[in-house]
């Protein structure tokens, strides 16, 4: 969707074909196709695809947004700063290509190796027919030159090491890791070592919660639950979709959304009607809104407010999940030999959930984890007494 004088227009647009200063219009789920900056609406945007980060993040008119990453909620007029070819997209696949193109040590040796040896056995193959067609019939020598030729192979030699690296680059950018030169991929036979991030690595977009603070009766609080669970059933947010496990599984019958609307960059609200499990008591109706809390945290996991008719009535902390197959890989690399850590941002209580599975450190900024791999590379070198 297009925006042209002030007038949307919905026609079929190559992102090819938006110059800097044009205006689109990007939908709920919607991938945002361009780099640029927002002019007017509000949503929550994932940006995992680039900073690994599982939070959506908040964008509002004057904040920037890029291509290839997802608008969760909300409606957002964008202004192209950037045309196609230029955006941070661009450039990744570029440095793909760029590293796909760029020869290794291993290709230079490889391509040393067959200039040497592509005369050597055409040589030898030439002695070959000249010998054999002094000995026998020249159907025979010629049959003994292309033996030669067949079992020394010098074209495999030199395609070998290139199609081995372009495999491994392709195999690698579907699996979402941008290898900037080939030369890393040699370099990974030589790793003793690997650290891992945790917020968006080890753990998926899979959200769990906490409950911080429900009321204290039971039945009122299986009431709220179901409450909240019903009015998210009617949102794809992530955190949506964790919140909706917490209810009790009411009847549809006994709780209806009459309606639900998305606050862009915020959460969501809507009116959920109640009914009675005996139907004595009539319909209860209540204005329900659920929202990020930005003015606390819990060990810096986000806090989530439920409110049921102005009233504060939850409070949740959610934080990711581990990855199903986190435990198995850092196994594997031990088995391999390999010395495997995690360092996170997060405080202790928000690491515990890995620390059984490598030696962790918390509350690292990106400067520390910086500095703590600089360390470890001098420890290797030799230029640091151990720890």
């Amino acid at each position: 969707v297009t925006v042209v004088d002030g007038q949307e227009v919905e026609r079929p647009v190559d992102v090819a074909a938006l110059a800097a200063g044009d205006q689109i219009r990007v939908l709920p789920g919607e991938l945002i196709p361009v780099d640029g900056r927002v002019q007017r609406g509000q949503a929550f945007i994932r940006e995992t695809s680039f900073t690994g980060e599982w939070v959506p993040q908040r964008r509002g008119p004057g904040d920037n947004v890029i291509a290839g990453t997802l608008c969760e909620d909300g409606f957002l007029s964008v202004e192209v700063n950037r045309a196609a070819g230029q955006r941070r997209f661009d450039d990744l696949a570029r440095l793909i290509e760029q590293a796909r193109r760029s020869p290794t040590s291993l290709q230079r040796q490889a391509d040393r190796f067959v200039a040497w040896f592509l005369p050597t056995v055409l040589t030898v193959a030439v002695f070959t027919a000249v010998f054999w067609s002094w000995h026998a019939e020249i159907r025979t020598a010629l049959m003994h030159s292309l033996a030669v030729l067949l079992v020394a192979c010098p074209c495999a030699a030199g395609l070998a090491t290139p199609l081995v690296l372009w495999s491994v680059l392709g195999q690698l950018a579907k699996r979402g890791l941008v290898v900037r030169s080939g030369e890393a991929i040699e370099r990974l036979a030589a790793v003793d070592s690997v650290i891992f991030d945790k917020t968006g690595t080890l753990g998926d977009e899979r959200l769990t919660v906490e409950a911080v603070e429900l009321p204290d009766d039971p039945n009122q609080r299986r009431t709220t639950l179901d409450i909240i669970a019903a009015l998210e059933r009617h949102s794809d947010h992530p955190v949506a979709r964790a919140l909706r496990q917490l209810g009790s599984g009411a009847e549809i019958s006994q709780l209806a959304v009459s309606w639900c609307r998305a606050l862009p960059g915020r959460g969501v609200t809507g009116e959920v009607h109640l009914s009675a499990r005996d139907n004595s008591a009539g319909t209860e109706v209540h204005r329900v809104t659920i929202e990020r809390d930005d003015s606390s945290t819990n060990n810096g996991h986000p806090i989530i407010l439920a409110t049921i008719d102005g009233q504060p009535v939850a409070r949740f902390a959610v934080r990711e999940k581990l990855r199903e197959t986190a435990a198995t890989a850092l196994r594997q690399l031990q088995s391999l030999g390999l010395s495997a850590r995690i360092m996170t941002g997060d405080g202790w209580s928000g690491a515990k959930h890995v620390a059984d599975l490598a030696p962790t450190s918390a509350r690292m900024s990106p400067q520390a984890k910086y500095e703590a791999v600089k360390e470890l590379r001098r420890q290797e070198a030799g230029y640091a007494r151990p720890l």
